[in-house]
This record gives structure tokens, sequence and C-alpha cells, in this order.
């Protein structure tokens, strides 16, 4: 008897022989390549962007996602940083995670949304109580 957990038959020396033939790779004709290209049409490619995407819309970003990812934004957040010292304007905290508060809505008020004396710092917990957070409701007249 072989040494081993178990005894090999004859008929698993082919199959395991079998699929090693079966890890062998050959290269595709000229038409298989065209026929897995044709099949792989409009699938998206992570690596691709912009129009070759597959999921490509021809550029529908909406304005308010154009906006909060903008420099512009992205410099009025540090800027109402530095002016609050990076501290919370609510609870004094420092050296935790802080969002640049828009004390009148930024959807309702557009030519306010860059404006700095429309920003506060607050930390996640006290920007959560804020009247105007996520799609709760929305401040009018506060400031």
């Amino acid at each position: 008897m072989p040494k081993g957990k178990y005894i090999r038959t004859d008929a698993h020396r082919k199959a395991l022989s079998d699929a090693s033939k079966s890890r062998i790779r050959f290269p595709h004709s000229e038409e298989t390549k065209r026929k897995i290209g044709e099949a792989q049409k409009g699938v998206p490619r992570p690596h691709q962007r912009g129009e070759k995407h597959g999921m490509w819309k021809g550029g529908v970003t909406s304005i308010n996602q154009a906006i909060r990812h903008s420099i512009e934004q992205k410099q009025w957040v540090k800027d109402v940083f530095e002016r609050d010292d990076y501290t919370c304007q609510d609870c004094g905290d420092k050296g935790v995670k802080l969002n640049a508060h828009h004390l009148k809505s930024f959807s309702l008020f557009p030519e306010l949304r860059l404006e700095l004396d429309n920003g506060q710092t607050l930390c996640v917990p006290c920007h959560r109580k804020t009247d105007n957070w996520g799609s709760g409701k929305i401040a009018l007249n506060k400031k």
C-alpha cells in the first residue's frame, strides 16, 4: 500500500492528468478574438475613464456635485477651518473630525456657497445637531 492518506486509482490519475492538460493555454484564432471583443462591448472596465468607459453617459454631473468637488469649495472649507483655528465652534473640541458647516443652506442660497461668513467649523456630532444637516430641516434665516 502506498504512503499517504488515500489510494490513487487509475481513474483518479487520469482525471488529474486531464485537469492539468486543461490549464495549457493556446492562442485564440482571429475569429475567436473578434467574437470575444464583440461580446465585451459596453462592459465597464475599471481602468477606462471618460468616453471609453462602458458606463459613460455623456458627462452628466449635477451642478451641485460639480460645485461640492470644486477647487473653490475645497478652498472655502480650508479657509473656514483656518479662520476657526481647527476648533469646533459649538463645543470647542480640537483634534477631532471636523466639518465646514454652511449657516445658510448650500442648496437654497447658491450665492452664499463660497462666502466665508456663511461657514463655521463644527465637529461631526455638533454638525449633526444642526437644523440643516443632511436631508433634515432647512435653515432659511439662521445666521
